[in-house]
């Protein structure tokens, strides 16, 4: 539990100066909160889809390679992002 908070205290921390790059200072707050309740909302439903998963007896390497996948979807996209000047 002390490794998993340290991590993610990590990356809440490394998180906001990259949305305030991103969105405009007023609703950096917001836009903070909302990313939060969806890693949250995922996080809780992935438990339920491992429980489905493990029910159907899928391999663990299936899940990997998905994973995998939408982590490269999700570097390409940020390739994508351009970030506003510093105000």
């Amino acid at each position: 539990m002390v490794v998993f908070g340290l991590g993610r205290g990590f990356a809440d921390a490394n998180l906001m100066p990259i949305v305030c790059q991103v969105i405009n200072p007023r609703y950096a707050a917001t836009a903070y909160g909302t990313l939060a309740f969806v890693g949250v909302s995922v996080g809780g439903g992935m438990i339920y889809a491992g429980g489905w998963l493990r029910d159907q007896q899928v391999g663990l390497a299936l899940p990997f390679v998905v994973a995998a996948a939408g982590l490269l979807g999700a570097g390409l996209m940020l390739l994508a992002v351009k970030p506003s000047t510093m105000r």
